[in-house]
């Protein structure tokens, strides 16, 4: 589908799933890239666990399409793992919607709509299994907004205020003790975790 203006990732998004025919609902932003066996294996991945939600690792990769990394998903997440911190990569992400039902939009906020997508429908189906192998290729950008962490904390607190209903000072709280303590622990995994895969590829 072709927007003829910049409405933004949300808006755009949210057209496409209206109009989605399909039983799956799975997104790839224009800089990223999947396997070619992504979707085949997350689909046998959610028939094995009997799930309507499911991401995978991936890899990380410069602007000249140049493995950086790797982020390496658990085996599943929990609404509880995902309140503390976003750990669905957008481009991994499937979701069911014979089974979930065609009623999760990215909710109306400026930024970080797919981490409030993803807590909603965890709202419902309480789990998301995770492929651990990685399946898709994100680009990341040096002026990309998710590389401008700091910039992002009144967004991060407004979806704790749409998603929960929580008053600004909760959420605030909850994003000084709970989130930032957590981001910053997978920060580091995923430092060494990208140190060994690289090392493994003799880079």
């Amino acid at each position: 589908m072709y927007l003829k203006d910049n409405v933004g990732p949300a808006v755009a998004r949210n057209r496409s799933i209206e109009r989605a025919k399909g039983r799956y609902i799975a997104f790839c932003d224009c800089d990223d890239r999947w396997f070619p066996e992504k979707l085949e294996k997350q689909l046998h991945h959610m028939t094995k666990h009997d799930c309507a939600l499911c991401s995978s690792s991936y890899l990380i990769c410069d602007e000249n399409n140049e493995v950086t990394g790797i982020n390496i998903s658990p085996n599943h997440l929990t609404l509880s793992d995902m309140k503390r911190d976003n750990k669905i990569g957008c481009l991994t992400a499937i979701y069911d919607i014979q089974r979930l039902g065609h009623k999760y939009y990215m909710p109306a906020i400026r930024k970080r709509q797919d981490w409030a997508l993803f807590l909603n429908i965890l709202k419902d189906c309480q789990i998301c299994f995770c492929v651990t192998a990685p399946l898709a290729y994100y680009r990341q950008r040096k002026e990309s907004i998710s590389s401008q962490k700091f910039s992002l904390v009144k967004y991060n607190v407004n979806v704790y205020q749409t998603v929960f209903g929580y008053t600004k000072l909760k959420a605030y709280l909850y994003f000084i003790f709970l989130f930032l303590p957590t981001y910053y622990c997978k920060v580091l995994k995923r430092k060494r975790d990208s140190k060994k895969y690289l090392a493994a590829l003799g880079k």
